[in-house]
């Protein structure tokens, strides 16, 4: 998990209005990242606890009636797990 906030560390532009990464959950982390970071900053989340974990937490979050994925986050990252995670199936 500190890997994943390394990332945020690193680019704190990813979620400017927060004081200190040390308490942010995964799920804020994959948000963040799949919304507003770069493909490197995903391959980075990736390294860090693992595709199918960041498939599982997107799952998770993205698709209930209220979120805060982008709309076209969703539909990307979407067609990413369900190509490249076995079993992966969307909400």
């Amino acid at each position: 998990m500190e890997k994943a906030r390394d990332i945020i560390r690193k680019n704190p532009s990813l979620i400017w209005y927060v004081k200190s990464v040390d308490n942010l959950d995964l799920a804020s982390i994959t948000e963040h990242v799949l919304n507003y970071g770069d493909w490197d900053q995903f391959k980075e989340l990736i390294n860090a606890v693992g595709i199918n974990e960041v498939a599982k937490t997107f799952y998770e979050h993205a698709f209930r009636p209220r979120c805060n994925y982008k709309e076209m986050s969703k539909i990307f990252f979407d067609r990413v797990f369900k190509k490249n995670v076995p079993g992966y199936i969307n909400g």
